[in-house]
């Protein structure tokens, strides 16, 4: 951890555990490395209710082996088969789609019992997992985006520490330290891609064109995300506006763009409307075909999302603009990122929002003078910002997803419900400017503060303050 900079005073680690040698090998290693980071850590076991018994026992070994550790461990089981079909996916997509929603639950439980520390989540992907996805994309027609592989830090708080080291190292480990773990048999059946991968193509390269495959693949990996970093920089580089229709960049500005940065610049627009992933390489064909002919148009991205090109710009929409514009009303779409110091314009909402950085006596100081503070104006503890991992601060207006762990309160609470028990209007939703950290919203002014208060050992203050709405214009 201490290689990610996650080693953070009075942190936690969440770590995967399914019983398996991988992630026994990586819980085992926390155990002993988490004390001198000065970390908690506690595991989470996804129980797929695929292999009946033996899945039980994976569980209550799991749990057994963190108890004996003196580690808590939480056991949740599910039925993934009927998950599948109700997501209409396939099992073992459905299996992963579930595990990642339980790790960002389990981390969000933690941040509500203690927002102030850093909580992070530990997973054991190994060095050959990480040559079966690249070749696994490979097989299935990826772009070079795909073949970066997996990260090893991904959205800021999902971290994969054993993605360098191979099977083998992993097996000794185990053997050296008297671990047992669990096998799962289904690992040896060929009845999903990767076991296919991992059973039969890869030996069958090894044997017959590079002994090192799995190797080469992740040297692959590597050089692809160091080339798709550098890329999504340069894409960057063509600005977008805000306007009554969304986000907006010029037309001219991305037709001059080499194709593949064009391409980035499309997925970096979206990704900052809130369209993560799904994005098909079907779906940027048809964009770029948009933008480089001669006629206007709007084609569907995934999610209700939409890109539009009207006279010389391009617009990218959220699916909250669709319903809008059916209503006559369509929403600005604004998202700025909060500076540690000075005045913020927020021209759609037609307000600006001042922030200041403070010692805490000082604030604590200025609060006993002014007496009650005002309700256009929130204070988060700078410290406890700053040591959390995460995505940085924005001011933006509300999103799909949005949620908000009001303080004083017990738990989390989605913003819409919030919304409609402060009786918000419906016609000031959409424009009322946020304070946000990704999905999670820190502050709704003149209606309610989540986030990180000042407390009784605070140090440093942030001071947000928004300005009364203008009507001129």
């Amino acid at each position: 951890m201490e290689a990610y900079g996650l080693a953070e005073q009075g942190g936690h680690i969440v770590a995967g555990v399914s019983g398996g040698p991988d992630s026994l090998c990586l819980f085992h290693v926390l155990h002993h490395l988490a004390p001198g980071w000065g970390m908690s850590l506690s595991a989470v076991h996804v129980n797929h209710g695929i292999r009946g018994e033996a899945a039980d026992r994976d569980q209550a070994f799991t749990e057994s082996f963190c108890k004996e550790l003196g580690r808590p461990c939480r056991g949740l089981a599910f039925n993934v088969p009927a998950l599948a079909a109700e997501w209409r996916l396939g099992e073992e997509e459905a299996g992963r789609q579930l595990r990642y929603r339980v790790f960002e639950e389990e981390r969000r439980r933690f941040l509500e019992e203690d927002p102030r520390r850093p909580v992070c989540v530990a997973v054991a992907q190994n060095l050959e997992d990480q040559a079966e996805t690249v070749l696994m994309r490979i097989l299935r027609g990826t772009g070079t985006d795909g073949l970066a592989g997996m990260e090893y830090i991904r959205d800021g708080w999902i971290v994969r520490p054993l993605l360098d080291v191979s099977r083998q190292e992993i097996e000794d480990y185990c053997r050296e330290k008297g671990l047992a773990p669990c096998r799962d048999r289904t690992n040896e059946e060929v009845l999903y891609t990767r076991n296919r991968i991992r059973l039969e193509l890869i030996p069958y390269l090894q044997e017959n064109y590079n002994p090192n495959i799995v190797q080469a693949l992740a040297r692959l990996a590597a050089i692809a995300a160091q080339d798709k970093d550098c890329l999504y920089a340069l894409a960057r580089g063509v600005e977008r506006e805000r306007t009554e229709q969304g986000s907006a960049a010029s037309l001219a500005a991305l037709k001059e763009l080499h194709p593949a940065l064009r391409k980035r610049a499309l997925l970096d627009a979206f990704r900052e409307l809130g369209l993560i992933q799904d994005v098909a390489a079907v779906h940027l064909e048809e964009a770029e075909a948009l933008i480089m002919e001669d006629r206007e148009g709007e084609l569907d991205f995934p999610g209700r999302y939409r890109l539009r090109r009207r006279g010389e710009k391009v617009f990218f929409l959220t699916p909250e603009s669709r319903e809008a514009e059916k209503a006559g009303d369509v929403p600005v779409s604004f998202a700025y990122p909060v500076p540690g110091r000075g005045t913020l314009e927020l021209p759609e909402a037609g307000r600006s929002l001042t922030v200041c950085a403070l010692e805490a006596e000082e604030w604590r100081r200025g609060l006993a003078a002014g007496g009650k503070a005002d309700k256009n104006q929130v204070a988060l503890d700078l410290s406890a910002l700053e040591k959390q991992l995460g995505p940085p601060l924005v001011c933006r207006n509300r999103r799909p997803g949005d949620w908000i762990r009001p303080r004083g309160m017990e738990g989390s609470k989605k913003l819409q419900d919030l919304f409609v028990d402060k009786k918000v209007p419906r016609e000031l939703r959409d424009r009322l400017p946020l304070l946000c950290r990704g999905a999670e919203v820190l502050w709704v002014p003149g209606c309610c503060a989540g986030g990180v208060g000042p407390g009784p050992e605070t140090e440093k203050v942030l001071l947000l303050s928004l300005s009364a709405e203008s009507h001129s214009g």
